[in-house]
């Protein structure tokens, strides 16, 4: 493996699983996620899960708008047709659904009965409400709001644009610490590649970590996104639409050639999903699931702190620009369309660049 320790046995040596790991993974089967384990056939807890999964797949939209409370009926098919209408993530349009929801219930408590009955100064009172809220959530929802009447105002179902005069701010949230090298390397090893799940967790931090991929494109990976004969991996649809291909690294493409031979089959179960990364009931993984597993490698690595998935992007980018990649090249590896999201990240690796010189400048 390239600069990485002796591997411990039964693991990957030069993109070839040992006859330890084949052994493994044809016999034993990893204890993980407690909360998802699928209970035993024929018990009373497998049929009332099974009761409760098709309860909650079927009202799962009544009890999105339970959770938000009420709203004005005139919000209804205006927000599902600008939610149809525009190219977002599914998680960014529940968030615009919440959102543009809690603006219906406000509209609604000051009497506004239509749309085109919506000022100016009900854009202002609804931006008063958002005091107190973090900056970024303060401009997330703003951005939402004004979004939406730009929809509306271009579609022409309201003539006038009552947000149209909103300046929203574009704080820059600090980014975390990220992960030492060292660190790293501990959290990858915490799986163990002797077990289904842990060789199947094994490939998912690998590719995290050497792809820099959002949790949310890990998990739509579909079997057809990944050439591991040329070491890429394809995400179809990142953050805004956009898709990307992102080289992977060696260890990477051999602990996902491992999966895929030794592990994923016995995962499927028999299903027909083209999910490349799924659960041991053969469905596509969760984010809470995978969020879980990366806190549990975590403290089994002893790292003292808190680790989730999106750390391993952030850890991926400053690591690249501590060994030299340009400010463009990282750009494109985080997908990102605007240079000034890059350039926060410069920000943590000066800390690194004032101990290189202190140790390696000849007045320092």
């Amino acid at each position: 493996m390239s600069n990485r320790e002796k591997p411990p046995t039964g693991t990957l040596e030069h993109g070839k699983p040992t006859p330890l790991v084949k052994q493994a993974a044809g016999i034993r089967r990893q204890t993980a996620d407690p909360p998802f384990q699928k209970p035993v056939a024929g018990s009373s807890q497998l049929a009332a899960g099974e009761k409760q999964e098709a309860k909650t797949k079927n009202t799962d939209k009544r009890r999105r708008k339970k959770d938000l409370g009420p709203t004005a009926v005139f919000m209804e098919k205006p927000i599902a047709a600008y939610l149809a209408d525009r190219v977002l993530s599914q998680e960014h349009k529940e968030r615009c659904r919440a959102v543009l929801w809690r603006l219906g219930a406000f509209l609604r408590e000051r009497g506004v009965i239509t749309l085109r009955a919506v000022e100016k100064a009900h854009v202002d009172a609804y931006g008063a409400t958002l005091e107190g809220l973090a900056p970024a959530t303060q401009a997330l929802r703003l951005r939402i709001v004004k979004c939406f009447f730009d929809w509306l105002h271009g579609s022409e179902k309201i003539l006038g644009h009552p947000a149209a005069h909103l300046r929203i701010p574009h704080p820059q949230a600090p980014l975390p610490e990220p992960l030492t090298q060292r660190e790293v390397e501990r959290l990858l090893a915490a799986p163990d590649p002797d077990t289904v799940l842990g060789l199947r967790d094994r490939a998912m931090l690998e590719t995290l970590y050497a792809t820099g991929m959002r949790i949310g494109e890990l998990l739509a990976l579909k079997l057809q996104h990944v050439d591991l004969a040329e070491r890429l991996a394809f995400i179809e649809k990142g953050k805004g639409g956009k898709c990307r291909w992102v080289p992977l690294t060696r260890d990477a493409a051999d602990y996902l050639s491992a999966y895929l031979e030794l592990a994923r089959p016995r995962l499927v179960k028999g299903r027909a999903t083209a999910y490349l990364f799924i659960s041991g009931q053969g469905r596509a993984l969760c984010k809470a699931q995978m969020e879980t597993n990366c806190r549990r490698y975590a403290q089994q690595a002893r790292i003292e702190r808190r680790v989730w998935p999106h750390l391993l992007r952030h850890t991926a980018a400053c690591h690249l620009l501590e060994n030299g990649a340009s400010l463009f090249h990282v750009q494109l590896f985080l997908g990102h369309a605007r240079a000034e999201s890059t350039q926060g990240y410069t920000r943590i690796t000066l800390g690194h660049l004032k101990e290189t010189m202190q140790r390696c400048h000849p007045r320092s």
